[in-house]
């Protein structure tokens, strides 16, 4: 199957500041969070070298509360964390696993970088021997973030064990494409000179693209 990526024009880069607060949890049902529990981020503003550093300590406190067993692997696109394993929480997170995972996050969310719950959406939960395998996609106003979502595997004793995922903070662009649908298709088929409507699979989803340029029609 055919990948044609066409990036639409728009004014706004990719990368800017987080119109919503850190500690906003005005958020749907199936996000909510347990009564008095707060997010904290860490504001867009900050200075790179200070936010590794917040996010350095926040790690540390984490094997502190939660056992030196763990291990980390930095994401070179977020410097965020990649992968956490090796270890289990010593807190539960019973009940309901997209509940559970989600407070698990808010928990950690200075660590992760999670400044705006608003943008993970619920996806599904597979169970495997008992483990709950959680796992949310990152969206902004309904649109995908290409390849970002976030997963969080939870034992049955409601111990956290395992998180991953890409996650890109701050994104605040308008999610309105310059151009139309078709326009993006018959452009990209014109491009690979590709017949216009000589092959029905090919279709085009708009998508944000992680790189410093805005929305982008994604087809396949």
């Amino acid at each position: 199957m055919k990948q044609l990526i066409l990036f639409s024009v728009l004014s706004l880069l990719f990368f800017s500041s987080c119109d919503s607060p850190m500690g906003d949890l005005s958020i749907k049902k199936d996000n909510a969070l347990h009564p008095g529990q707060v997010e904290q981020g860490i504001p867009p503003s900050t200075p790179p070298a200070m936010a590794d550093s917040i996010r350095n300590v926040a790690w540390n406190q984490f094997k502190n509360s939660n056992g030196q067993d763990w291990e980390i692997r930095w994401s070179k696109k977020t410097d965020l964390p990649r992968t956490m394993f090796a270890g289990v929480t010593k807190k539960k997170y019973p009940g309901e696993g997209r509940q559970a995972a989600r407070v698990f996050l808010a928990d950690h969310s200075r660590l992760f970088g999670f400044a705006n719950s608003k943008q993970l959406q619920y996806k599904k939960t597979r169970t495997n021997d008992g483990i709950q395998h959680v796992t949310y996609n990152q969206m902004v106003d309904g649109v995908p973030v290409y390849e970002a979502q976030y997963q969080v595997h939870i034992r049955p004793n409601g111990r956290v064990d395992m998180a991953n995922g890409i996650y890109y903070p701050d994104i605040d662009i308008s999610t309105s494409p310059s151009i139309s649908k078709a326009q993006a298709q018959n452009t990209a088929t014109s491009d690979l000179d590709t017949p216009q409507g000589a092959d029905p699979r090919v279709t085009a989803e708009l998508v944000i693209y992680p790189k410093k340029i805005a929305s982008t029609w994604l087809g396949n």
